[in-house]
């Protein structure tokens, strides 16, 4: 799941043209609720991998330099089909990676929310090579918070990023509980050991949260267990 800026832009457009999501941004903000929260996460995606491409090739023959000031104009106006045409023919070299864990893992995860989980799951993979291993424990928890939010809607037909903004991991299990839906209970220990570990992340706490990258590792391992538990 590690792609260069070239394959994530193209995926991120896939994405955007599958869930019939706008490039513009609408000019009043609305209530994040799920498809909005989604709609917003793809646009970065195509802003950041766009302006890390444009980047890339500032010192490229003109011919690439126009390509890229294509899509950027393209992304002004909204065209993600076109856009992803113009990708298709883009050629970079592309950096060197380790092969990674997270393409060893089969998740069987709801189509809706497929490419979210995935884009995350390549983030962590991200922090990891980097040794961020906080923001990686950080993506972990937003991981389950997409997975649980997706489980709750499935079961209730009821979406909390709408009813309950903001509400946390361990808020998530109660309502769950509430609505009758059968979670293993070692399950939830594994869910709020990770909710715990977020919070220490984010938090500013007297001494500075730094795990190590086994700490990381296992709270990723935790992950996938828990999605693969929940599908």
């Amino acid at each position: 799941m590690a792609f260069d800026a070239v394959e994530d832009l193209k995926m991120a457009l896939i994405g955007v043209l599958n869930h019939n999501i706008s490039l513009v941004a609408p000019l009043k903000k609305k209530i994040m609720d799920y498809k909005e929260q989604r709609s917003e996460y793809y646009r970065t995606l195509v802003r950041t991998n766009l302006a890390k491409i444009k980047e890339t090739t500032k010192d490229m023959d003109e011919a690439t330099k126009k390509k890229v000031s294509d899509m950027e104009a393209l992304f002004a106006s909204g065209d993600a089909k076109t856009m992803i045409g113009i990708v298709a023919d883009l050629s970079l070299p592309k950096p060197q990676r380790p092969i990674t864990h997270q393409s060893q893992h089969n998740l069987n995860v709801p189509h809706e929310i497929r490419d979210d989980i995935f884009f995350d799951l390549s983030e962590i993979d991200k922090c990891m090579n980097a040794n961020a291993y906080r923001s990686a424990m950080i993506l972990c928890a937003r991981v389950l918070e997409t997975a649980l939010h997706r489980k709750y809607y499935d079961f209730t037909g009821k979406d909390l990023l709408e009813t309950s903004p903001g509400i946390g991991l361990g808020n998530i299990i109660s309502k769950m509980r509430e609505s009758g839906i059968e979670i293993d209970p070692a399950l939830t220990q594994q869910v709020h050991l990770i909710n715990n570990v977020r919070i220490f992340s984010v938090h500013k706490k007297q001494n500075v949260f730094q795990p190590s990258r086994e700490q990381a590792q296992a709270t990723f391992l935790f992950t996938i267990d828990i999605l693969k538990k929940l599908f």
